[in-house]
């Protein structure tokens, strides 16, 4: 099942009162699909190169709604669950050139080992990631946690269509935030490359995690400002 919020939400100031409703039942629900640790996410954050970017509404991060999307993915799913699709292109150090360089026939005559470090398939799954590797370089798109009260003021800055949106989104991520994070008997934030507001943050989001007798860290790194 694959969903993409715009093109299943009813969208546009056509929309039939029913449609609306729809509309508006699914928007306060999605959560559901984002939050949860059954679900894959494929973060878009680079949109490509023919498509138009609207400076009015600025990038993937600085956008209202993308951005509580991105917070409530990286809540309580492992790091193999929330890819940065935006990172595709990346060069990865150290098994070559990019995925996009590659031919499907390229791919087939490269060597095993070549093969394992793109990604290793129980890496997949979530139970080992290589330290290298094109799948590796996805995950580590994903955020770390943010407690709602720094949610609340980092959101205040983000861009809606509707300003009304922002104490709409702020008061669905504290109602999101605070029932997954409860959930938890594993804190499973591995993968995140951190920077010190979110180390920081993720004290704040640590006291919300009533139930967790383990904090995974696997795989995780500091970016070069901390």
């Amino acid at each position: 099942c694959l969903f993409i919020d715009f093109h299943c939400l009813y969208q546009g100031a056509d929309r039939t009162e029913e449609q609306l409703a729809l509309f508006l039942q699914g928007l306060h629900s999605m959560d559901v699909v984002y939050a949860h640790r059954g679900t894959g996410v494929w973060v878009l954050s680079k949109p490509p190169d023919a498509v138009a970017a609207d400076p009015a509404r600025g990038s993937y991060f600085d956008r209202g709604w993308t951005s509580f999307e991105l917070r409530v993915s990286s809540l309580a799913k492992s790091g193999s669950h929330v890819l940065d699709m935006g990172s595709f292109e990346l060069e990865r150090t150290a098994a070559g050139p990019t995925l996009m360089e590659k031919s499907p026939d390229a791919f087939l005559a490269m060597s095993d080992a070549d093969k394992k470090a793109l990604a290793d398939p129980p890496g997949f799954l979530g139970y080992h990631w290589p330290d290298e590797g094109f799948l590796a370089t996805l995950a580590k798109g994903r955020e770390g946690p943010m407690h709602p009260a720094a949610f609340a003021e980092v959101i205040k800055s983000k861009n809606f269509s509707n300003e009304s949106d922002k104490e709409t989104v702020a008061g669905l991520f504290e109602k999101v935030a605070t029932a997954v994070l409860a959930s938890l008997d594993t804190a499973n934030f591995s993968l995140v490359t951190w920077t010190p507001e979110q180390l920081a943050s993720m004290g704040g989001s640590m006291t919300l995690c009533t139930k967790a007798r383990l904090l995974d860290l696997r795989g995780c790194s500091m970016r070069s400002e901390g």
